[in-house]
């Protein structure tokens, strides 16, 4: 996906912040408490340069 995001931080960068905005979402939708899951914790950055 190309978009403004992609364009200002690099194809397949997840940021901190956006990354915890859909957790947030993910978990809302599936009746889980954000905290179950430190979505910091399931994301790879080592194939990122």
């Amino acid at each position: 996906m190309v978009n403004d995001i992609s364009d200002k931080d690099g194809m397949g960068t997840f940021a901190p912040e956006l990354l915890k905005t859909s957790w947030g979402w993910v978990a809302k939708s599936q009746g889980l408490e954000t905290g179950a899951l430190d979505p910091e914790t399931v994301v790879n950055r080592s194939f990122l340069k």
